[in-house]
């Protein structure tokens, strides 16, 4: 009987006996393989990578986010600071409106008859009331219109009211004009039949979250209202629209970017009507105007993240009197540039050049950066190769030190340059005749208390030739950060087209 090459599998020829025995001896090799398979492949999934073994490195494991460095935002008034003023469908403006769920019990009022049945508004600090919505839980017959009114809790006088006709569900009443209740602490929402109705042709109002027929006040008759007899031990739900108006009011917003490298702009939308104003301020966290009387759309960018990580935007409006239309603001939003993460490279500036120039600056470099990198493809203005100049800080003391090590083709030179006023790298400025030199400088900035080490490595070729250099040094200065990097021509210019690129690393 023949057999498989890597397991041995049993496989019968046409002249052998088949067993029932064969079939299991063969599922029970290639049962134990998979599962010897599945174990393998189980543990090879778990293990991590290191500097030395092979593995498997999640996104997950990565100690920032991948959009990091990327254009952030931010939208809408959420976590806003209000006064005066309240937040709409319509933007943020001077007429604040509130929906109150009330449930409550003890509070609710009967006259003469049980016909006629209140409610208690809690905590009336508004100024109007324009709707106010009901329970209609059963209705018996034709039920008679419902009058609801608002009344001074005090003298039970009508201030608004409204004819409405129930209807099973949610009764919302939506008085014809804004029911005045200024200066009124004891408001009560009632509701009667007006005189309408009897027993045969009723409706009933619910009094509880649940409808229960012993929890229904049920009206078909009126009597007039005189005042409350009782306070009924049971509970009555509804809700009410109240409004407040004001003159003037603000809006106020406090954005704090993580990981922020720089502002972006501020964006928003506002309306102004007739005798009304909308001022929009950018502030820091003390409440210092930074920017005052901003337009949508205004450039942050100046505004320095380290000095100020958080902004506080302000909109104050305002209007003659409360009968004018209100201005609104809405749709705000804030961008921002974030910041790469602590080990990560950005490239802090570059320059190419239009003109021939003896000095290249990167000046007012952030603070922070632990390493720099400078890319550069440089030539002089002449026909004859020139040497760099590398200073920080405009030093020209004898703060530097390095050494060269210089391929020409097939030699090799050295040299050791001490108590120097720059670190010098040769030819690289090439001719301007078709020479190219281009390299990579390192340099540390990891602790400001100690030199910082220089490594350059540069190319320069012609038509015939590749010379190679590297340069190893240093800046003495054991006190300062590096903030300036300059690159000056030892003679003539820094050709035209010559290009610089700083990238940093914190």
């Amino acid at each position: 009987m023949l057999t498989t090459t890597n397991y041995g599998l049993k496989k019968p020829e046409l002249t052998d006996n088949v067993k029932i025995s064969d079939f299991n001896e063969n599922a029970d090799i290639t049962d134990a393989q998979l599962k010897t398979q599945s174990d393998t492949l189980t543990a090879h999934l778990a293990e991590e990578a290191t500097q030395d073994d092979l593995g498997h490195i999640r996104l997950s494991d990565f100690p920032k986010p991948l959009d990091y460095g990327r254009y952030q935002a931010e939208f809408g008034f959420d976590n806003s600071v209000l006064y005066s003023a309240g937040i709409g469908a319509d933007g943020a403006g001077l007429d604040h409106t509130i929906v109150r769920d009330q449930l409550q019990s003890g509070d609710a009022h009967q006259t003469y008859g049980n016909y006629v049945r209140g409610q208690r508004i809690l905590n009336t600090n508004y100024d109007y009331i324009s709707d106010f919505t009901f329970y209609v839980d059963s209705i018996v017959g034709t039920a008679p219109d419902a009058r609801v009114s608002v009344r001074n809790g005090i003298t039970y006088e009508v201030l608004g009211s409204k004819i409405v006709t129930p209807i099973l569900g949610s009764n919302k009443v939506v008085f014809d004009s804004l029911v005045d209740i200024r200066g009124l602490s004891n408001i009560v929402l009632a509701i009667d039949t007006n005189g309408a109705g009897n027993i045969s042709n009723q409706f009933g109002i619910a009094r509880a979250t649940s409808n229960l027929v012993e929890n229904e006040n049920f009206f078909y008759s009126n009597d007039l209202w005189v005042t409350p007899q009782e306070s009924l031990v049971h509970e009555l739900k509804y809700s009410v629209t109240a409004l407040t108006k004001y003159t003037s009011g603000t809006i106020a917003k406090t954005i704090n970017p993580l990981y922020l490298k720089k502002y972006g702009n501020l964006k928003f939308t506002k309306t102004t009507p007739v005798n009304t104003s909308v001022v929009c301020d950018v502030l820091d966290s003390s409440d210092n105007v930074l920017k005052a009387d901003v337009t949508s759309i205004t450039d942050l960018s100046d505004i320095d993240p380290i000095t100020y990580p958080s902004l506080k935007t302000r909109w104050t409006l305002s209007r003659n009197s409360i009968t004018d239309e209100s201005p609104t603001v809405s749709d705000p939003s804030w961008t921002w540039e974030g910041s790469l993460y602590d080990g990560a490279w950005e490239k802090i500036a570059e320059q190419t050049l239009t003109s021939a120039t003896a000095q290249v600056d990167f000046s007012n470099i952030p603070s922070g950066y632990k390493n720099f990198k400078i890319f550069y493809n440089t030539r002089s203005s002449l026909s004859t190769n020139r040497k760099i100049l590398l200073r920080f800080n405009d030093d020209t003391s004898t703060n530097y030190r390095y050494q060269s090590t210089n391929f020409f083709d097939t030699t090799v030179g050295t040299g050791e340059f001490l108590l120097q006023t720059y670190i010098g790298f040769s030819n690289a400025l090439s001719a301007s005749t078709g020479n190219h030199s281009f390299g990579i400088i390192d340099v540390s900035n990891f602790d400001y208390s100690k030199p910082k080490r220089v490594h350059n490595i540069h190319y320069f070729d012609t038509s015939t030739s590749l010379y190679t250099f590297i340069v190893s040094g240093s800046w003495e200065n054991a006190i300062s950060e590096i903030n300036k990097i300059s690159f000056v021509a030892e003679a003539d210019s820094i050709g035209i087209g010559s290009r610089f690129v700083l990238w940093g690393c914190k």
